[in-house]
């Protein structure tokens, strides 16, 4: 646990730099956000998903998916991903392949979302 932890705060600045950069980019939003309520401070973290747009707008649901996962919670995650995916966002593929969406790949979700991205053999 404490490693994770530590990788998430040595996270934290970049997140923060890279929403310092680009406030209007929700995946840079979500990440910081979702960074921000892991690490303890999730009134910050709320202030700042203000930002991340509805649903239907381009790339909102990659900044929603990755703010749930970031915060580590999987099932919201897993529902905004469905959202990335019906929106042909390439940014969903990418981040589901790196450590972080690991949980989400154990989980019981992902199979619905490996059909969902023609994933062969991927589904469980």
């Amino acid at each position: 646990m404490y490693a994770a932890r530590g990788r998430f705060a040595e996270a934290l600045p970049v997140a923060e730099k890279a929403f310092s950069l680009a406030p209007w980019y929700p995946p840079s939003v979500g990440i910081y956000a979702g960074l921000l309520v892991r690490m303890g401070q999730p009134e910050r973290g709320r202030e700042l998903i203000e930002n991340l747009g509805k649903a239907e707008a381009l790339l909102a649901p990659s900044g929603w998916a990755l703010l749930y996962l970031c915060s580590g919670e999987i099932d919201p995650a897993a529902d905004w991903f469905e959202k990335v995916v019906e929106q042909r966002d390439p940014l969903g593929a990418q981040v589901l392949q790196t450590p972080i969406a690991e949980p989400l790949r154990a989980s019981s979700r992902w199979p619905k979302l490996a059909v969902m991205m023609n994933l062969r053999g991927e589904a469980k």
